[in-house]
């Protein structure tokens, strides 16, 4: 017998060994997940009040033609929110300076409300 038949015999049975083990631990797995959770707490009485407020349809709703008081209001209206929006998730670079001669707004964000594809129907 090759030395080359027993190196393929023996991947082979590594291959099949490996294989194996891959089917018992998908078996197992799923199984080891179902418990009864006595630990949890219980949530059932706990009352949320949950706030939504969309800042696209706000920007979508804006007057393009005077940025700067609108985005005084959006300011108003998500005061803790707006300037991370500008800043840091879009990079306009506004950096709370909302006048419509701001290079941040007067390229970046006017661009982004009066382009058409990102207008909203």
């Amino acid at each position: 017998m090759s030395i080359r038949l027993v190196l393929t015999a023996a991947n082979a049975a590594c291959r099949k060994a490996a294989f194996l083990g891959l089917v018992l631990l998908a078996a197992i797995l799923p199984l080891s997940a179902c418990h009864d959770d006595q630990d949890a707490p219980d949530v059932s009485d706990l009352k949320v009040a949950l706030d939504t407020r969309r800042l696209d349809l706000d920007l979508a709703k804006m007057d393009t033609t005077n940025l700067t008081a609108g985005l005084q209001a959006l300011q108003q209206k998500y005061p803790d929110f707006l300037d991370f929006w500008l800043d840091e998730l879009m990079q306009f670079g506004v950096n709370g300076n909302y006048s419509d001669t701001t290079k941040g707004v007067r390229e970046h964000l006017r661009q982004f409300l009066t382009y058409k594809d990102f207008r909203h129907p």
